[in-house]
């Protein structure tokens, strides 16, 4: 087979071969390689429609999370709107101080709420304190009287320390209590006094009281935040310190 009659003659063979076998077997290659193809289109079409149908869930998807933020915006504008329209001082105050109130007594001026509000405690009749609400605006002094009334109950011989000031002005009261500092080495001892009040207190103590120490009318606040533990103050107030006086 090294020359071009010989291939010929082979072509020639694999031909009658395959004639014969159809004869034979009643195969149709033709029909074979047909189906094939449509087999191979079939699997295309098929995969193209997976691929239409995974396109479709991720731009509903989509939609479905976009509606949802619009939704969320829509809402949180419509809230914005009441409040700036329904403004009332003492719903800022329950919400804000997670707290129920009662009105004791009340000065209406308009329809509009706008008045002067005296308010106490539902679960604690002792705690009074004076709201103002003016034109969406409003004016409170829920924090320094309920600081007020438990540094008042607190029996310590550590109270001794503390220097309090208390101011009222227009009806609403201006608290704070601290304790003076000369050096670093009384930090930690002035600071385990506030804390020793706070924990006097337990869960009715507010970070957010005017309660500090001062050195050379340096204020440091070793609380910052609810929940923090005992080393977490005193570390705070080192840290306070070492910024303002190193």
């Amino acid at each position: 087979m090294g020359n071009k009659e010989d291939w010929e003659e082979l072509e020639k063979w694999n031909e009658n071969r395959i004639q014969q076998e159809r004869k034979k077997y009643k195969i149709d290659y033709d029909k074979i390689n047909k189906r094939k193809e449509k087999k191979k289109v079939e699997h295309v079409v098929k995969g193209l429609k997976i691929t239409g149908n995974f396109l479709k869930a991720i731009i509903i998807i989509v939609i479905i999370i976009g509606i949802y933020k619009v939704s969320i915006i829509s809402y949180v504008n419509f809230k914005n709107m009441r409040r700036n329209v329904d403004f009332s001082v003492i719903e800022s105050i329950e919400n804000m101080y997670n707290v129920k109130t009662k009105i004791v007594s009340q000065d209406i001026v308009d329809e509009k709420g706008n008045g002067v509000y005296k308010l106490e405690l539902e679960d604690n009749s002792e705690i009074k304190f004076t709201a103002i609400q003016e034109a969406r605006k409003g004016k409170e002094d829920f924090l320094d009287n309920s600081h007020k009334y438990y540094f008042d109950k607190w029996n310590s011989p550590n109270k001794k320390y503390f220097i309090v000031n208390e101011n009222t002005e227009n009806e609403i009261l201006d608290y704070s209590t601290y304790i003076e500092i000369n050096n670093y080495e009384d930090l930690e001892k002035s600071t385990n006094m506030i804390i020793e009040f706070a924990e006097f207190c337990g869960p009715k103590f507010y970070p957010s009281w005017n309660i500090y120490l001062e050195k050379d009318n340096e204020r440091i606040y070793p609380y910052s935040t609810t929940g923090m533990s005992k080393e977490d103050v005193i570390k705070k107030a080192k840290e306070l310190y070492k910024e303002k006086f190193n």
